[in-house]
């Protein structure tokens, strides 16, 4: 009986790897104008050290995107504008200015309708602002029911609306970057990893988070 073939751990990240930075280099192709939405959490620290792997030695040819809900801790702002620093990409912060002035929080709204108010409406605002028609985010398969729907490619029709039946078959590396009448794309390189590989990578990596 012939043994089974062992993987090891840094192979497996190596072909995580490998996968991301192309889906990261058919983005910055295949679009006019992306951007990475970068949280500063785990996943999109993940996202930063690939496209940077993807397109050394220029620099990232896509700015990050941040929403300052105005309940982030004072560390997370000094490292989000520590590696803008550092890296030298371009940072654009959104936040909702109504918000702030009413003083939405998440013990005056609850955490539902703060999140809703200063994180999901200034993300869309920003990303119709800015005519972006690709964005790059850090959701993960493994996470939730909603995000094992989405695709790599996964489609938005106009309005930033996700429509579950409008979404592209997946052919093996083949991706329909195609886009009419108002539609955007996010774009989920990390899709195929897991929480435990995201952490593994951090370490491998010495990814600051």
């Amino acid at each position: 009986m012939m043994a089974t073939p062992t993987v090891t751990e840094d192979e497996v990240l190596d072909a995580l790897e490998a996968e991301a930075i192309a889906i990261l280099r058919e983005t910055a192709a295949a679009f006019a104008k992306p951007v990475l939405m970068y949280s500063i959490g785990k996943d999109s620290s993940v996202l930063l050290h690939l496209s940077r792997k993807a397109f050394y030695p220029a620099g990232l040819p896509y700015p990050c995107l941040h929403v300052d809900s105005q309940w982030e801790f004072a560390e997370v702002i000094a490292h989000r504008d520590r590696m803008a620093r550092e890296i030298g990409f371009e940072l654009i912060v959104a936040q909702n200015d109504e918000g702030i002035a009413q003083g939405v929080s998440p013990m005056s709204h609850g955490i539902h309708e703060y999140t809703r108010i200063m994180r999901t409406v200034p993300l869309l605002e920003e990303l119709e602002r800015g005519g972006y028609d690709a964005a790059i985010g850090g959701g993960r398969r493994d996470e939730e029911r909603s995000r094992a729907k989405e695709r790599v490619f996964s489609l938005r029709e106009a309005g930033q609306r996700w429509e579950p039946r409008s979404q592209r078959p997946e052919f093996w590396r083949t991706a329909n970057t195609h886009l009419v009448n108002g539609q955007t794309m996010r774009v989920f390189p990390l899709s195929n990893w897991t929480e435990l590989d995201v952490w593994r990578y951090i370490r491998r990596e010495r990814i600051p988070v």
